[in-house]
């Protein structure tokens, strides 16, 4: 059964299939979709997942006898299939073996694809008329789409911008609809904690390389790297990038981990939850981080960030990127009680 994205909530509402294919030009989008049907999974009684990476490297044989004999899945679980390289034949057989599989019964399959050609669509090896499982197809939205999803996401982060602001947002990043929503996701996270954002900080707010430098930073205080962490805190400091966009990564960073650590909790192991992360550096920092923090301590580090956003307001006295040293080397040696108040 082929479903475009646009028609999938009514198309799929009252449906209980168990086995989805999506054909994807756009990430958030694919996201978007596969979140609609880890819902629809829980609907059938479906709330373990599984994240199965395909690379060229994969043992096809092996996998799929796992897949048949069940040995690493034994409850009703979602299986998430993502392919890391083309798709060859060698793949295709396998996927072929999954989607037509009688022993999955008790299992959801949701299969990420890049975009397919037609004679990929109407191919044997997909069947994409059978009723027993779905095609979705995601097309590049166009210019109105991708406005009208930031629109919505934008309500569902708790916002409430402009149609100009919107539209900035749209011009800023091509009409990428990824990046843009990302933009929304931050400005979210930074108004969660009274972070005023104006003109003159909007591009270096925007800066990817802003970005990519602060979540550096963080990866630095979970090694414990200390030559790192003062590198990369000069370099911010001497690019003039707004303390802003460093407690936002900060902030998301320890968001992201107290939800691991909640997992974790409830029974996860650490390795249940690493072999989920991508890309495959952070796994071993995000290996680090949970054995190094826990929730009441991640709390803590937060409530010192919003003092740090408060003495880059003057609203506090001190002198933010020296406090901002002394907190990372506090997380890094997982000790507050080395942090001065500067």
């Amino acid at each position: 059964m082929i479903i475009y994205y646009n028609k999938l909530e009514n198309q799929l509402k009252d449906k209980s299939i168990q086995k989805h294919v999506v054909s994807s030009q756009d990430n958030f989008l694919e996201n978007k979709v596969v979140k609609f049907l880890n819902k629809q999974a829980i609907k059938q009684g479906f709330e373990a997942k599984e994240t199965i990476y395909i690379d060229k490297d994969t043992n096809l044989d092996e996998l799929h006898y796992i897949f048949e004999n069940q040995s690493l899945f034994e409850e009703r679980k979602v299986i998430l299939i993502r392919l890391l390289c083309s798709l060859e034949k060698k793949i295709k057989d396998f996927l072929q073996s999954i989607l037509q599989s009688d022993v999955l019964n008790d299992k959801f399959i949701i299969i990420i694809l890049p975009e397919l050609k037609s004679n990929e669509i109407k191919s044997k090896w997909l069947n994409s008329s059978s009723n027993d499982m779905t095609l979705i197809r995601i097309f590049k939205p166009n210019e109105k789409d991708i406005y009208n999803e930031l629109y919505t996401y934008q309500k569902e982060c708790g916002l409430n911008l402009d149609s100009k602001f919107l539209k900035y947002i749209c011009d800023k990043n091509s009409n990428n609809l990824f990046s843009a929503a990302q933009i929304i996701e931050k400005l979210s996270l930074i108004d969660e904690i009274d972070i005023n954002i104006n003109d003159q900080n909007l591009n270096k707010l925007f800066s990817s390389d802003s970005q990519y430098s602060s979540f550096l930073l963080f990866d630095y205080c979970i090694k414990s790297d200390y030559v790192n962490i003062l590198n990369s805190i000069n370099f911010l400091k001497s690019n003039k990038i707004p303390i802003s966009v460093i407690i936002w990564v900060f902030i998301r960073k320890f968001h992201e981990y107290t939800r691991h650590i909640n997992k974790i909790e409830k029974g996860a192991s650490i390795d249940e939850i690493v072999k989920n992360i991508w890309p495959y550096e952070q796994k071993e920092i995000t290996r680090m981080a949970l054995n190094k923090f826990s929730i009441k301590m991640i709390e803590m580090y937060i409530s010192m960030f919003i003092r740090l956003d408060m003495q880059s307001k003057n609203l506090v006295k001190g002198d933010t990127w020296l406090s901002l040293k002394d907190l990372c080397i506090a997380i890094s040696k997982n000790k507050l009680s080395i942090l001065k108040l500067n």
